[in-house]
C-alpha cells in the first residue's frame, strides 16, 4: 500500500459510500487516513462531490479501494456534475418510487 500513498484514490466503504480523496496513511489494521475527501454521489448520469475534509476510515470498513485516473477522472464525459441538492433529490426521488436504490449494504458479517 505504500506505492500508493500520496495519491488520488476512490474507497468504497461497506455501507455504500464512495469516498474520494488524498491517501496519506495506513497502519496494520487498514485503517486509512484521507485528505481533502469528498462523498461521491451518482444517480444517472449525474454526480455530486460532498466535501468532508480530512477522514479516518476504519479498516474493516473498506470494501474496495482503487486509485482514480485523473486524466480520465477530467475527461469525464458520460457524467455530469451537478450540485449536492440536485443529486441528494434525485437520489431520494429513486428511493420513494422504489426503484433500484443507488447503495448497496456489503455485509460480512454472516
Amino acid at each position: 500500500m505504500t506505492e500508493l500513498l500520496d495519491k488520488q484514490m476512490l474507497v468504497v466503504l461497506r455501507d455504500g459510500r464512495h469516498l474520494v480523496g488524498v491517501f496519506r496513511s495506513f497502519d496494520q489494521y487498514s485503517n486509512i487516513v484521507l485528505q481533502d475527501t469528498c462523498e461521491r454521489h451518482v444517480v444517472g448520469n449525474t454526480y455530486c462531490d460532498i466535501p468532508l475534509g480530512l477522514y479516518i476510515i476504519r479498516g474493516e470498513n473498506i470494501v474496495i479501494m482503487g486509485e482514480l485516473d485523473q486524466e480520465k477522472e477530467a475527461s469525464q464525459v458520460n457524467l455530469i456534475k451537478k450540485t449536492p441538492e440536485e443529486v441528494l433529490a434525485a437520489e431520494a426521488d429513486l428511493h420513494d418510487t422504489g426503484a433500484v436504490t443507488v447503495r448497496g449494504t456489503w455485509n460480512f458479517d454472516d
